[in-house]
C-alpha cells in the first residue's frame, strides 16, 4: 500500500489499489466533497471499473486516510460487503467477479472529521487523490458549508483575489452553498490531483496575506485567480433581507450608488442604512468612499460591479 507525506496541513487521501495491479481501469470518476458546518467531510466517490487484466476480479481494496465515522458502499443493485483492516484500509467484496472486458459502477460514501484546518478566522481545505490507475471523465465538486464564502480580501493590483487552487473549471451555488468544481479529461496512474481552497463564515472579519507563509509550509503550492464573472447568486446567497434591496440597487445603478440616494429611495432611515452598508462592507461586497457630505458605494466588480 502506497502511502503518502504531506507536512503539516491534514487533508483526504483516498487511494484505490486491488490485488491485481494496475489491471484495471476507472472511468466517469466523480468526487463529491461536502463540509458541514462542524468541519466534518461528507465525501462520496462514484465510477465505473473495468477488467482489462486476464484474471478476474473478487476484491477491491480502498485506503482512507483515517477511521471513517460512517461508510457506506454499493454497486448497482445495492449495498457491497466490506471489511475494514488496520483501521482504514477497507476491503470490499464484489458481488461477482470482475470478468476480463466487464465492468461494475460502485459508489463509496464516507464520513470523517479533522480534515478542515482552521487558519485565523478562515478555514483551509486541502485534499490529494493520487490514482493507482488511469481515469477518464474525472470530477471533482467541493461544497462549501452553508453561509460561507470563498476568502476574498487580499488585494492586488485594486483586484480581490480568491485563495483557491488549482483553478476551478466552475464556481456556483444551489441557493445554499458556495460549489466549486473540477473536471478532467483524464488523470493517469500516480498523477497527483491537489486543490486547495481557503473559505470563511460570515462573522469573518480580519485577514492576514501571512496565509501565503503558511501555504508555502505546508508544501502546498498556491494560485491565486481572480473572480471576475458577475457571481450574482453568490453575493444573493449571503444577503440577508434589507442588504438584498441595497444591492439590487446597486446592481440598477450600473454598480455605483451615494448612500444619500438609497434613503431616499428606500424610505430606510440614514441610520439604517448606515448599518446595512457596513454588514456589505464586512461581507466585501461594496467598497465605500467619502463623496462631499455622503459617501459613495460601489459593488464589486466580482459581484457584478465595475470596481
Amino acid at each position: 500500500m502506497k502511502k503518502i507525506g504531506f507536512i503539516v496541513i491534514l487533508f483526504i487521501l483516498l487511494l484505490p489499489v486491488n490485488v491485481y495491479a494496475i489491471s484495471y481501469k476507472f472511468s466517469n470518476y466523480s468526487m463529491n466533497v461536502e463540509i458541514g458546518q462542524t468541519s466534518v467531510i461528507n465525501e462520496t466517490v462514484s465510477f465505473t471499473m473495468q477488467n482489462i487484466g486476464e484474471s478476474p476480479i473478487a476484491l477491491v481494496e480502498y485506503s482512507i486516510t483515517s477511521k471513517p465515522l460512517s461508510l457506506g458502499i454499493y454497486d448497482s443493485k445495492g449495498p457491497l460487503n466490506y471489511t475494514i483492516e488496520n483501521g482504514n484500509t477497507v476491503v470490499i467484496r464484489l458481488r461477482e467477479p470482475l470478468k476480463n472486458g466487464t465492468s461494475e459502477s460502485i459508489k463509496i460514501n464516507f464520513e470523517l472529521s479533522g480534515f478542515v484546518a482552521d487558519f485565523k478566522e478562515d478555514k483551509i481545505l486541502s485534499f490529494s487523490y493520487i490514482p493507482e490507475a488511469n481515469i477518464t471523465a474525472f470530477s471533482l465538486i467541493v461544497k462549501l458549508p452553508p453561509r460561507s464564502t470563498l476568502a476574498s480580501e487580499i488585494k492586488k493590483s485594486g483586484e480581490s483575489l480568491s485563495a483557491v487552487y488549482p483553478s476551478p473549471t466552475m464556481i456556483y451555488t444551489n441557493g445554499k452553498r458556495i460549489i466549486l468544481e473540477w473536471q478532467r479529461e483524464q488523470l493517469k496512474s500516480g498523477e497527483s490531483f491537489r486543490v486547495f481552497v481557503m473559505y470563511s463564515n460570515l462573522s469573518k472579519r480580519n485577514y492576514s496575506p501571512l496565509w501565503v507563509l503558511f501555504g508555502l509550509l505546508i508544501g502546498t503550492v498556491l494560485t491565486y485567480f481572480v473572480i471576475r464573472g458577475k457571481n450574482k447568486n453568490i453575493a444573493r446567497m449571503v444577503l440577508l433581507g434589507d442588504e438584498e434591496k441595497i444591492y439590487e440597487l446597486l446592481l440598477a445603478s450600473d454598480g455605483e450608488i451615494l448612500q444619500e440616494e438609497i434613503v431616499k429611495t428606500t424610505g430606510f432611515s440614514k441610520a439604517k442604512v448606515s448599518k446595512l452598508v457596513r454588514n456589505l462592507e464586512s461581507k466585501k461586497i461594496i467598497k465605500k468612499e467619502p463623496y462631499r457630505r455622503t459617501n459613495k458605494l460601489m459593488l464589486k466588480k466580482e459581484f457584478g460591479g465595475r470596481f
